[in-house]
């Protein structure tokens, strides 16, 4: 498939555990950008937080929640991280105003009512700093009490709600990226590492939900069908060709199909479940753990055997009028 996972599969994969590879059929920039979504959804110190100055307006704040998806912005002198923190802004303190003119400073809360933690600060301390103030964010300010970091209460909440997540150094989830074998992929390749992308692959793939008949069905794009074609996957297919006629690589060959299949439903039931099955597998074959499975396989002790197809369907459900199973 040629667009599956993107910023929002990468994101809940990764809070279940695992991780999610973002497809190549973006343009550099976008594939780099949905990279830093996923990187910024769940940090532990956000480094780079987006500040404003005093002399900004409603309008900016305005301008950040609906780009960003929050409100809750440090102000500091020259609206640059790096410089002196003097406040900060909430929903709440924006919400009763009404003129979209009104300066930053008539209305953001001083620096002297702020709660900050130091820099060097542990990542555990500043979390028990953050609860003790009962405050949606906790800025982090050096010796000079200039803003070098920020963390939000709604990372301590992700933290809770899934101890499990698949994390860097940095406390932020994983995150990987497919690119190509074209010389322009090395350029690829950087921008993505700059986007703080943890794992290069080549492949890809591709989805987008709709119903029909009342079914919640995911559009499928092979990569060789004509529609994923139009989206990137013809340079797996169709080969530039310069000495043949004019608009010779413009013509495009089917090799595949598109279509739909029934949605299985969320990854944060799915996983849990596939997870399950696997541990009923390797209990099954008296094994503990998947690293255990693979030293048995790797020294002879554990073999996988072909099963023909009779003995297959003899293995699963038969002989019934009718049944019903339920996957959870």
């Amino acid at each position: 498939m040629d667009t599956v996972t993107e910023a929002k599969m990468a994101i809940h994969m990764a809070l279940m555990g695992g991780i999610g590879i973002i497809h190549s059929n973006f343009s550099m920039q976008d594939q780099a950008a949905e990279v830093l979504k996923v990187k910024k959804f769940k940090n532990g110190f956000i480094t780079d937080p987006v500040c404003l100055s005093p002399q900004d307006t409603v309008a900016d704040v305005l301008k950040i929640k609906e780009e960003m998806g929050y409100s809750g912005i440090p102000i500091t002198q020259d609206g640059q991280l790096g410089s002196k923190l003097v406040g900060i802004i909430s929903n709440r303190d924006t919400s009763f105003v009404d003129d979209m003119s009104i300066k930053i400073r008539e209305f953001m809360t001083p620096r002297s009512s702020i709660s900050v933690a130091k820099e060097g600060v542990t990542l555990e301390k500043a979390n028990e700093k953050l609860k003790a103030s009962k405050k949606g964010k906790l800025p982090v300010v050096n010796e000079n009490d200039e803003l070098v970091a920020l963390i939000a209460r709604t990372d301590l909440q992700k933290n809770r709600d899934f101890p499990r997540a698949s994390k860097d150094k940095n406390k932020q989830l994983l995150v990987g990226a497919a690119i190509g074998t074209r010389p322009d992929d090395r350029d690829r390749a950087a921008a993505l590492a700059d986007a703080g992308v943890d794992v290069i692959v080549v492949d890809s793939s591709q989805g987008e939900y709709f119903y029909q008949d009342g079914v919640r069905l995911k559009r499928y794009r092979g990569m060789g069908s004509l529609e994923a074609m139009t989206k990137g996957s013809e340079k797996r297919y169709v080969w530039e060709d310069t000495k043949g006629p004019a608009g010779a690589a413009a013509v495009k060959v089917a090799q595949g199909v598109s279509g739909a299949v029934q949605d299985k439903g969320t990854l944060r039931r799915y996983i849990p479940y596939l997870m399950q099955g696997v541990r009923h597998g390797l209990q099954d074959a008296g094994i503990k753990s998947l690293t255990e499975a693979k030293e048995k396989l790797y020294n002879g002790q554990v073999r996988f055997e072909i099963r023909s197809p009779a003995a297959q369907k003899e293995g699963g459900v038969h002989g019934l009028h009718s049944y019903q199973k339920r996957l959870y």
